[in-house]
């Protein structure tokens, strides 16, 4: 069957990593109590539990990132030399894993073999299960491809964003011209009006002040008169 590419974090490669962390903690009840047999000084302030969680957590980042280059680097099997220093700093605490417990298990006089025997199988189990789910969970989410398609769909949503404000901008300036192109209009209009009346009453006043002094001075002929009006309206304009 063939594997349907995603770009997406999948939620079983996150519970993957999350899982095989997780199985630190198993690691470290188990290698306390070896590590407590070794140096009998780290168990003062909880000092064992710390230095084998400390351990398992190394041991786990070491698979983190074996699988982060087996995905960067496109690997198509797990073991690889583009990822060797990954898998060659979790097989190294693997084996120290080994050396705590073997050690411890030759210095306890009352051990049981049996029990130990199996401590010894599910440790291991624990510790490769965990691992390999990690390891496996890394070269999904850090897949090249996945990576350059989140990296792109990251940028677009950005670019989106930001053409989304210009564009909130743009349409707000459009609508203020609109806004200023019709109370323009209106503003032109009522000019026109202002600018008729004002006309009008120039002309009323005029004729009034014209027929007042044709009534004080008979000498004058409305001809006369009104040819003054008209040049007085032509030097008041120019």
């Amino acid at each position: 069957m063939k594997h349907k590419f995603s770009y997406k974090i999948k939620l079983m490669d996150t519970f993957l990593l999350l899982l095989g962390f997780g199985l630190a903690i198993y690691d470290m009840w188990v290698l306390k109590d070896g590590i407590n047999l070794i140096v009998p000084s780290a168990s003062l302030e909880f000092g064992a539990p710390i230095i084998a969680f400390i351990l398992a957590t190394i041991a786990n980042t070491c698979a983190l990132e074996w699988g982060i280059a087996n995905g960067k680097n496109k690997c198509k099997h797990i073991i690889n030399k583009k990822s060797a220093l990954g898998l060659f700093g979790w097989i190294v605490f693997g084996i120290v894993y080994f050396v705590i417990e073997y050690t411890s298990t030759i210095r306890n006089e009352d051990v049981e073999w049996n029990a130990q025997i199996s401590q010894y199988i599910i440790l291991a189990a624990s510790y490769i299960i965990s691992g390999l789910m990690i390891q496996k969970g890394a070269r999904e989410i850090f897949d090249a491809d996945a990576l350059a398609c989140r990296d792109s769909e990251k940028e677009y949503r950005a670019k989106m964003r930001k053409l989304a404000r210009t564009d909130s901008r743009i349409n707000y300036m459009l609508s203020a011209l609109e806004n200023y192109n019709q109370n323009y209009d209106t503003l032109s209009g009522l000019y026109a009006k202002q600018l008729e009346a004002i006309e009008h009453a120039e002309d009323s006043s005029i004729n009034e002040v014209l027929g007042r002094t044709l009534q004080n001075n008979p000498d004058i002929t409305p001809s006369e008169a009104q040819k003054v009006v008209e040049q007085a309206k032509k030097d008041y304009k120019a």
